[in-house]
């Protein structure tokens, strides 16, 4: 079996069509280890060396052994619900009834996903993001938003109230650094931090628009629309409207992700789900082995 060097700063990548998981280096811009998954439908999650696999079909998670280039055990999901990773941490969320849950990238656990760990729930439809630092952010429409940090082996979760959030809102999220940033959309309405609300439409964004991947601390966050790269301060004020980057020929970018400018504008980013490519990203899920 290929032994992968983890501190050559390269990425995991994806070929659905061969059911594998490959490690890119990036410099060198070759594979230098692969593994076969059995799932058709899959998503893979990196922060540095902790690496996951989620089956999307039969809902399950494994972690993935960087240096033998192996998949671990599997751990079945809660029934309705999607992960994302942050960091070390795997946040798991019913996004229909709003439980949520959160559990060790490196070594998942059934116990910490059983209906009795759940950290909250019955919240109502919810969106949730996952932080570069492991934490773990849902936002109801109801308005709460929950916010889970770890400390030491303890999770500790604190609520707050995101104030207008219509009851037919259609959420998304994402974080920049610690701030949490929501799109609703439905009526194309944007929800920053300190309750500052930006109506899209108005301002001159068309809808259909793609919040950035969780990134690090910056003053602004992007959103990708059909035909532009939005950059918008956190504080408000004005906006900055761009081309989207021109990131392969091969690219399919419906509406084009933000993932490009965010690493230009505000470093590199967590690999997070953006819209569908058929390109090589250095921070995208869905990056595909060419």
């Amino acid at each position: 079996m290929t032994q992968v060097n983890v501190n050559d700063g390269g990425i995991w990548v994806t070929n659905k069509s061969k059911q594998m998981v490959g490690h890119l280096d990036y410099e060198a811009r070759i594979l230098d280890g692969a593994l076969r998954t059995e799932a058709t439908n899959f998503d893979v999650g990196q922060a540095g060396e902790t690496v996951t696999v989620s089956d999307l079909t039969s809902s399950t998670v494994a972690p993935v052994n960087v240096t033998q280039v192996s998949l671990g055990s599997p751990t079945a999901l809660p029934a309705g619900s999607a992960v994302m990773q942050g960091g070390d941490v795997l946040g798991v969320l019913n996004g229909s009834d709003g439980t949520l849950w959160t559990t060790s990238a490196v070594n998942p656990s059934p116990l910490n996903l059983s209906e009795g760990a759940a950290i909250s729930s019955n919240m109502g439809a919810s969106a949730f993001v996952t932080g570069l630092d492991g934490s773990v952010y849902t936002l109801a429409a109801s308005g709460t938003l929950t916010t889970v940090k770890r400390q030491g082996a303890v999770d500790q979760a604190q609520t707050s109230t995101v104030e207008g959030i219509p009851a037919d809102a259609r959420l998304s999220m994402t974080v920049v650094g610690d701030q949490v940033v929501a799109l609703d959309g439905e009526s194309n309405t944007l929800f920053l931090p300190d309750n500052k609300r930006i109506d899209l439409s108005a301002a001159g964004v068309e809808t259909g628009g793609v919040l950035q991947q969780a990134g690090p601390k910056a003053d602004s966050v992007l959103l990708a629309t059909p035909t532009s790269l939005v950059t918008i301060p956190l504080a408000g004020g004005t906006r900055r409207s761009h081309p989207p980057p021109r990131v392969a020929s091969a690219a399919t970018l419906r509406p084009p992700c933000a993932t490009k400018a965010a690493r230009m504008a505000h470093g590199p980013v967590a690999a997070r789900t953006c819209a569908p490519a058929t390109i090589l990203r250095r921070t995208s899920r869905w990056s595909s082995i060419r």
